[in-house]
C-alpha cells in the first residue's frame, strides 16, 4: 500500500544509536560512524511503503540540521529528514557530559507532537524505552541495540503507520 506524500500525516521518529549505527563499525565518514547497511535496506523499505516524515530524535540531532539533512544527502540515505526534536534540556545535559534520562527524549517526542498536531499517525524507532506513558509505548518499536532495524521491525512500524 503506498500512500501519496499528500495524505501522509504520519512521521517516523528516528534515533540512529543502536537502530541504524550497530557495533562500533570500523568506516567513518566527516560525520561519524557509518550506518549499518542491512538497517538503512530496512528503512528505505519503510519510506517505499508510506514516506513517513522524519524527525531525528537522536542525540545526533546535536549536530543541528542542517548537517544532518547533508549526512543524508551525502551518504544517499533514504526519505528527507523533516526535522528534530526540541532538545534544549537534552543539550544542556550533553554539554555538561551528562546522559540524558531516555524518558527526556519522550518528552521531546511528545512537545513536537503538540506543536505540529496534522500529523495524525507516528511511530517512535528506537533501541531504548522512550516511552512517557502508556500511549507513547504502543507507538515505540525497540530495536536490540546489536542489530538494529530487522524486517520484523520494519514490519511493526508499518502496521502504526499504515493504520
Amino acid at each position: 500500500m503506498m500512500v501519496k506524500k499528500s495524505q501522509n500525516k504520519s512521521v517516523l521518529f528516528l534515533d540512529f544509536d543502536g537502530v541504524l549505527r550497530t557495533g562500533n563499525s570500523p568506516y567513518r565518514d566527516e560525520f561519524g560512524s557509518l550506518f549499518d547497511p542491512a538497517s538503512v535496506h530496512e528503512l528505505q523499505r519503510i519510506i517505499e511503503s508510506v514516506n513517513p516524515m522524519i524527525v531525528i530524535s537522536s542525540s545526533w540531532k546535536m549536530l543541528g540540521l542542517g548537517v544532518l539533512r547533508e549526512m543524508w544527502r551525502e551518504r544517499g540515505l533514504p526519505g528527507r529528514i523533516f526535522g528534530i526534536t526540541p532538545s534544549d534540556a537534552s543539550n544542556e545535559m550533553m554539554m555538561r557530559g551528562e546522559m540524558p534520562d531516555p524518558k527526556l527524549k519522550g518528552a521531546e517526542i511528545q512537545q513536537w507532537l503538540d506543536e505540529h498536531p496534522e500529523y495524525t499517525h507516528y511511530a517512535i524507532l528506537d533501541d531504548e524505552d522512550v516511552a512517557q506513558d502508556n500511549m507513547q509505548r504502543s507507538h515505540l518499536v525497540q530495536t536490540n541495540p546489536s542489530i538494529g532495524i530487522s524486517s520484523q521491525i520494519t514490519d511493526a512500524i508499518l502496521v502504526l503507520l499504515m493504520n
